[in-house]
């Protein structure tokens, strides 16, 4: 059974995607960047401040679905 995850951000509903998909055993998450609620950039410039921030927002989504990244076995592909 497929379970969409979202995060509240304003892209979602405009861009018609999840933060989140769980399906089985599997939550996949993507899209996950360091856009503010109000679509700035959080940190700036400050390329760890971003990438920080997208990791937050991802591991918000995996608690959602009650699967702490330390107790789930995941790969982080960060792209530029």
């Amino acid at each position: 059974m497929r379970q969409n995850i979202a995060s509240g951000g304003p892209w979602e509903e405009l861009a018609g995607y999840s933060r989140a998909v769980h399906i089985g055993n599997v939550v996949a998450v993507a899209g996950t960047t360091a856009a503010n609620p109000d679509g700035t950039v959080h940190g700036g410039a400050d390329a760890y401040a971003q990438a920080y921030r997208a990791f937050e927002v991802a591991e918000k989504a995996l608690r959602g679905r009650r699967c702490a990244p330390r107790g789930c076995h995941s790969h982080s592909h960060v792209r530029h």
